[in-house]
């Protein structure tokens, strides 16, 4: 089954007047970056509207300031936020360009366009207070920047920066190398500002550009002009090298790498920080150290910053600050020995003592002691894992000690479900406790219901909490959810409203939860202000892989309506680890018990109007397996198969446009591995395996047109990323996983080639015919 957006449209104007305004269930979208709906705007923001009917034949822009909260004639259309006008920009049939009113406060909001007494229906998208938001040349969110200024200074059209407190905190990376900038209103494009930027030394054309405030960063545009070609750099290692294991370049700057090699017997990792512009490799003295003997490297970054840190052992009272562009490292001094060290936003690193906790500046090496959750810290008070270990020890009486569900924030209090048993559960309770830990109430299920409980996994990795009842919180309404079971054999929802008892929200007829897998994943729905599961034709409580669905259970949060929707043609998918939601589509794949891991339909639910699609594999393809999200692009990304993983090339499946297509494995190559999509470019990045398994190489296709890149290798090279063991295929590191999942990594001193998409680069070990690593490579994407 394939419905075009053509053909949604359609049958909405077929609901509605013909001249009815019409706005697309995913057609209010942030106007500068133009992410996908569910988008985010900020107060004040740009919105871009899509549908049909929503303004005059001949187009209408707005002549004056400030704008008008209508427009047209006979009668006038207009923009509502949440019930509040909304000045427009300009407008045509199809789209409309409005400013959200800054008074909106923040949650999911309702857009509406009316004319006379006639409205769309509500889109909704998402008010956020900071969720900044760059403005591309070509309107479309990606590419080269829209620059209005010259002579080494940049002037770039940004949204959504929030209070003038909150601009006082931007942060701006051209290439990863911090840029000085200061902002203003724009006196040309209402609901924007003015983002004047420094072009930083070391950047050049083609680096990206990134804002950061806090914790929130913009979609990323290109200064200047694109590169014609990547650029690849080679660094040698030097000969009696120790062996190196990981290679990973900071947060924002993909020219500032650490080499790291395996751990010492002493703690110590033997380290170099590798400058890929100046193509230095510099030896990091010292005990560069972690407290987890299983740590891969000792080395944090700090997200939206081009620094990373590590701690020096054996002592631990010292941490150093890698900076790029060759500055030497910060050496800070800590009050006491520290146990961890994680990276936050802006160049910020927080060491934990012996019950003290520390905030280390990576610019000036100042050192704060400050309280998590304070006013000085930023931080939760309490993390997911926290909460888990808090509630492990219950009693809750009558034999109730074990806690069934991961525990929920809730208005300062703390929501979760305990039982008698994990596995097979006769008593049940929903409690209601403090976050301190202190149970202060507590509420029965319903006669006869108890919670759902998922199968234990064959295997739980130490230390795991196992969580095996699913649970939703509805904070808009305070409404508590729990997946039930009656005593007879029916499923339902049992419905915990603020005041009184448990109700049962009943499934419809012949349906189930697929409660056959680990888990049991409840999505949130934006668009719709709803939540979905996966549900089956039937009952199945064991621990199978797969776990079949027939297809989705879908509740609306505002009615409390349960509606089921079956996969077309009798299909099945997977829901033991092959469900995926991505952007309001929920989507899983079929399997074939002959073929463990991989499958040939594709689904996809498009939660905005509960479709379900079916998307079946190019010509020319068996199996899809190893599946990759891109949400910037509406798109799962999957290895085509024939014989062999990726031989065929690489699957896209546009949610979107509700379409697969395929990416062929090249001429002169048997199989690709993906790498990742860099959203900035809109290019794919995968690593070629060359015929006769004699080398590798990395592979860039253009999502716009399909061109492809093969970038070439160094002298001496023969193999970009590990090489497969003697005797083994020429198959790329890893091992495929579920359909629409992600693929393992390799072992360590395996280490795939990875993408880092905030700089634009692909970083990888090089290795000779003899597949004895020679060095490093550092790919400038173009």
């Amino acid at each position: 089954m394939r419905l075009t957006p053509l053909v949604l449209l359609a049958n909405l104007l077929q609901a509605q007047a013909p001249t009815t305004p019409v706005v697309t269930p995913r057609g209010v979208v942030n106007a500068l970056s133009v992410t996908p709906a569910p988008s985010s705007v900020g107060p004040g923001g740009l919105i871009q509207i899509t549908g049909l009917n929503l303004g005059p034949a001949a187009g209408w822009k707005a002549e004056a300031r400030p704008l008008p909260l209508q427009y047209g004639e006979d009668p006038a259309w207009q923009v509502l936020v949440n019930n509040r006008p909304a000045g427009v920009l300009e407008a045509s049939t199809s789209r409309v360009l409005a400013v959200v009113p800054a008074e909106t406060p923040g949650g999911l909001v309702n857009v509406v366009v009316r004319r006379g007494n006639q409205q769309s229906r509500a889109a909704r998208i998402a008010v956020q207070p900071i969720t900044p938001a760059l403005a591309a040349a070509n309107g479309l969110g990606y590419g080269v920047a829209a620059n209005a200024g010259s002579d080494g200074t940049m002037v770039l059209s940004a949204s959504s920066l929030g209070p003038e407190a909150a601009r006082a905190a931007l942060r701006v990376t051209v290439g990863g190398i911090p840029a000085e900038a200061e902002t203003t209103a724009s006196a040309k494009l209402p609901g924007t500002f003015d983002v004047s930027i420094q072009v930083p030394e070391g950047a050049e054309s083609g680096d990206l550009i990134l804002l950061g405030i806090n914790n929130a960063e913009s979609n990323s545009v290109v200064m200047g002009a694109a590169r014609a070609r990547s650029e690849l750099i080679f660094v040698p290692l030097a000969e009696g090298s120790p062996e190196m294991r990981t290679l990973r370049s900071s947060d924002v700057d993909g020219m500032n790498l650490t080499v790291v090699g395996a751990r010492g017997s002493d703690g110590c990792y033997p380290a170099y920080q590798l400058n890929a512009r100046a193509r230095t490799l510099a030896r990091i003295d010292g005990c560069p150290t972690a407290m987890q003997a299983q740590a891969a490297t000792p080395f944090v970054e700090s997200p939206g910053s081009p620094e990373f840190a590590a701690l020096e052992g054996p002592a631990r009272k010292e941490l150093r600050i890698f900076r790029s562009l060759g500055r030497e490292p910060l050496r800070v001094s800590l009050p006491e020995a520290v146990t961890n060290v994680v990276g936050q936003a802006g160049g910020q690193f927080v060491a934990t003592g012996a019950g003290k906790n520390y905030r280390v500046d990576g610019s000036s090496g100042e050192v704060e002691e400050f309280t998590p959750g304070g006013t000085a810290a930023g931080l939760p008070g309490l993390n997911p894992q926290q909460l888990l270990q808090r509630f492990q020890n219950l009693d809750l009486g009558d034999g109730i000690t074990r806690l069934l569900s991961a525990p929920v924030v809730a208005n300062n209090q703390i929501l979760f479900v305990a039982a008698d048993s994990l596995t097979n559960p006769s008593k049940a309770r929903v409690a209601v406790a403090t976050p301190q830990g202190e149970v202060t109430g507590q509420r029965q299920f319903p006669e006869g219901w108890l919670p759902v409980v998922a199968p234990a996994p064959a295997q739980l990795p130490a230390n795991a909490v196992r969580i095996p009842a699913a649970t939703y919180w509805d904070g808009a309404t305070r409404n508590f959810y729990v997946l039930v079971r009656h005593s007879e054999g029916r499923h339902a929802l049992a419905h915990f409203p603020p005041e009184g008892a448990a109700q049962v929200i009943d499934l419809p007829a012949n349906w189930y939860f697929a409660s056959c897998a680990p888990n049991l994943p409840v999505f949130a729905l934006e668009l719709t202000r709803g939540i979905a599961l996966l549900g089956a034709s039937s009952e199945d409580r064991s621990l199978r892989n797969p776990c079949p669905a027939d297809g989705f259970l879908l509740m609306d949060l505002t009615t409390r309506r349960l509606e089921a929707v079956a996969l077309p043609g009798s299909g099945r998918l997977n829901a033991s680890g092959g469900a995926d939601e991505l952007n309001d589509f929920l989507t899983g794949a079929n399997f074939d018990p002959a073929n463990r891991n991989t499958s040939d339909t594709f689904y996809a639910l498009d939660g905005a109007n509960s479709t379900v699609i079916r998307f079946d594999l190019p010509a020319g393809v068996n199996n899809f397996s190893g599946g990759v999200r891109a949400p910037a692009l509406n798109m799962t990304i999957a290895l085509a198969n024939n014989r062999a993983a990726g031989d065929a090339g690489i699957v896209l499946f546009d949610l979107e446009r509700t379409e697969s297509r395929l990416l062929p494995t090249p001429e002169g190559f048997v199989s690709m591995g993906l790498i990742g999509v860099l959203p900035a470019t809109r290019k794919l990045v995968a690593r070629g395996m060359r015929t006769g398994n004699s080398g590798s190489q990395i592979l860039v296709f253009s999502l716009d047109n399909g061109d492809l890149e093969a970038v070439a290798n160094p002298e001496g090279v023969a193999w970009v990323g590990p090489p497969p063991q003697p005797g083994q295929p020429g198959q790329p590191p890893g091992q495929p996983g579920q359909p629409g999942q992600p693929g393992q990594p390799g072992q360590p001193g395996q280490q795939p080639v990875r993408l880092n998409a905030k700089a634009g680069t692909v970083e990888a070990f090089a290795y000779g015919e003899d597949r004895r690593m020679r060095g490093m490579v550092v790919i400038r994407l173009n």
